[in-house]
């Protein structure tokens, strides 16, 4: 029901603003495609670059046992969880004005956000991978890159398909950052639905924009599903984590990754926060001692404060809702249970 009201209601209001000939030319506009291309191409950039630092992340902080292990997963999720906009303000910290606006700082704010999508759903599925193939692969001669493309890969196939199609939906969907970070060639639908209902009023436009978008996400997220079905079915196991490895190389790199995580996720957020604390090339606290007034010389309609106690009210009604439909489903399942 939640999901099936918007689109008709969207739906309806396409088809009562608009005549059929109308519409269709709505959808064959070259404005709309032209940003979709543009909108692919960064999400398809933003996806390998996340796929790229995620795997080793997920690799390790998945299948080995090392100390602190369980905060290294948990810092990996942070930047998922953070708002967007704090996203593209810490990355303006961090980068400062030596890097433009534009195509590269919104993919690497992308994989950055999505970085945990990689490392969760790609590492669940690593933690529960038998090793004795490669173990098998490596006795009868085979690298050990060769028996990782080989015979790990294809089993991590389904994860990496789910995870890169998660990805790209996030980063082509993408608002916070493409407005924040993006110039003209990072342009999304979503940020073009925006200009059409608040600046143009072309509300019917804006609808179709809605539509092209939906069926063009719906399209990825079912081709991330049957490329992982085509994948080859392993055998999996319990997780059993790895001890260390004991050649000091590899030990070196298991480590390595693990700082290089707490590196990418933290030098952001420590530059936002370093830039909070200084106020005309000085450090001081005047950002923060404001933190609840309303300052008449800015464009705050109310205290940081404030906003915080209005987000905290909306988190708790989220939260009821949530609950109260999971109670609802396990009410189910044990009433089917039953049967």
């Amino acid at each position: 029901m939640f999901l099936a009201y918007p689109l008709i209601i969207l739906m309806r209001t396409v088809a009562q603003d608009t005549s059929p000939g109308d519409a269709l030319a709505r959808l064959a506009s070259a404005s709309i495609w032209q940003v979709t291309a543009l909108a692919a191409v960064q999400a398809l950039a933003s996806t390998v670059l996340a796929v790229a630092v995620g795997l080793p992340i997920a690799n390790v902080v998945s299948r080995y046992r090392f100390r602190g292990r369980a905060f290294a997963q948990a810092m990996v999720t942070v930047p998922f969880v953070l708002p967007t906009v704090v996203v593209a303000l810490a990355f303006r910290s961090l980068v400062g004005s030596g890097v433009p606006q534009g195509f590269l700082l919104v993919v690497v704010a992308h994989a950055y956000v999505n970085l945990a999508v990689v490392a969760r759903i790609v590492g669940s599925q690593w933690a529960q991978h038998d090793s004795d193939y490669e173990n098998v692969a490596r006795t009868l001669g085979a690298s050990r890159w060769r028996a990782f493309v080989d015979i790990t890969l294809p089993s991590l196939r389904p994860a990496i398909a789910s995870s890169a199609a998660v990805v790209f939906v996030f980063s082509f969907t993408s608002l916070g950052i493409v407005l924040l970070l993006g110039d003209t060639s990072t342009r999304t639908l979503e940020s073009q639905i925006l200009r059409q209902t608040s600046i143009l009023l072309d509300f019917p436009g804006a609808a179709a924009t809605a539509i092209v978008q939906l069926v063009l996400v719906s399209g990825v997220l079912v081709a991330g599903v049957v490329a992982g079905r085509h994948s080859p079915t392993r055998r999996m196991r319990p997780v059993d984590l790895r001890t260390l490895p004991a050649s000091v190389l590899a030990r070196i790199a298991v480590r390595a990754t693990v700082v290089a995580a707490y590196v990418i996720v933290l030098a952001p957020v420590l530059a936002l926060v370093a830039s909070s604390l200084r106020v005309s090339g000085r450090w001081q606290l005047d950002w923060w001692r404001s933190i609840g007034e309303i300052d008449a010389g800015t464009t705050r309609i109310g205290s940081p404060l404030a906003a915080l106690g209005t987000s905290i009210g909306f988190a708790r009604i989220k939260l009821a809702l949530c609950a109260l439909s999971s109670i609802t489903n396990l009410r189910d399942v044990f009433n089917s249970s039953r049967l």
